[in-house]
């Protein structure tokens, strides 16, 4: 009877065996997907643009029209002046009914030899719709600045986008 107690004893230490190799390969699996979306929070968390956007949308939407424009890059300034700019955000605020709120989506970053740029996805909530809108930074010295600012209008959500520069 001794011979069969520990051969049964050895079926159960098997068992321990194979269940902690699944154990350590489900950590190791868990380990690496939390590392690797803490290391993807904390990049775009110190993304010097993602603040130059949360203070771009903030301006539109307390109707700070001056400082929105005092954020676009020199090209933007090309085919308006600042004032005509100023008066184009603000129509535009206006007919949409105001900026309720807004979500960054998504920050791309392209970087060629020239130029580091961002392309900023966000989706904006204006009192008569939400918006798909893209605005595109470019940087300029140490800040990034808006060089082109692309906006779906409600008529045309599912259409083409309507470019503003």
């Amino acid at each position: 009877m001794a011979k069969k107690r520990n051969s049964k004893e050895a079926t159960p230490s098997s068992k321990k065996k194979g269940n902690g190799i699944f154990k350590f390969f489900i950590s190791i699996l868990l380990i690496g997907g939390l590392a690797g979306g803490a290391y993807i929070f904390l990049t775009e968390q110190t993304d010097p643009s993602l603040q130059q956007v949360i203070n771009y949308y903030n301006h539109l939407q307390n109707k700070n029209f001056d400082q929105a424009v005092a954020m676009f890059d020199q090209n933007m300034l090309k085919q308006y002046s600042k004032e005509e700019w100023q008066k184009l955000l603000q129509d535009k605020n206006e007919a949409a009914q105001g900026i309720s709120g807004y979500k960054i989506n998504l920050i791309t970053r392209l970087k060629d030899s020239k130029n580091e740029k961002r392309v900023i996805y966000a989706t904006v909530q204006y009192g008569d719709s939400t918006r798909y809108e893209q605005v595109h930074f470019i940087k300029n010295g140490e800040q990034f600045k808006v060089l082109d600012y692309l906006m779906k209008g409600k008529a045309s959500n599912v259409d083409r986008n309507q470019v503003l520069n």
